[in-house]
């Protein structure tokens, strides 16, 4: 995805009425979110009509600046992103109606797919939650079935 879209795309949700419901509908519709900003009011949108005006708003040239500001601050600091409309996007997340239209990371991406538990816990834990078997017998089973386990930022697949 070029630098245009993803600015397009960071900019979308954030502007009023908008959201990320909306935000994915119009993409879907426009085919981009580059399209979105090129066509949204310059065509017969009918479903779209009563927000058209958001895009010329003054408010939408501040956010416009902001997210290329966003988008120099990622590319600076080497941040990874896949958007909404990517393969590479988790399956899961997807099929949720406002997830978020993109997602940022650092080290290893995320597993595209529908099998993963985040356990979240203390990092020094008592002695007594340690000795409690029904939690390494439940990991086991879950690492059996192929689940992908998400902890304090990181991935790995369950012991």
């Amino acid at each position: 995805m070029k630098t245009s879209e993803l600015i397009a795309t960071l900019l979308l949700p954030k502007l009023p009425k908008i959201g990320c419901r909306t935000a994915r509908k119009l993409t879907r519709h426009f085919g981009s979110a580059e399209a979105v900003f090129q066509r949204i009011g310059r065509e017969n949108t009918k479903p779209f009509n009563r927000i058209a005006a958001v895009f010329k708003h003054p408010e939408a040239k501040h956010i416009w600046d902001a997210a290329e500001k966003e988008v120099a601050r990622i590319e600076e600091h080497d941040i990874s992103w896949v958007a909404h409309s990517d393969p590479d996007f988790p399956l899961a997340l997807n099929l949720c109606p406002d997830a978020p239209l993109v997602l940022f990371s650092s080290g290893q991406p995320f597993p595209n797919t529908t099998r993963v538990i985040s356990i979240v816990g203390t990092r020094q834990p008592l002695d007594a939650a340690l000795k409690v078997s029904e939690l390494s017998s439940l990991l086991f089973q879950l690492e059996m079935k192929g689940v992908v386990m998400a902890q304090a930022g990181k991935l790995f697949k369950l012991l």
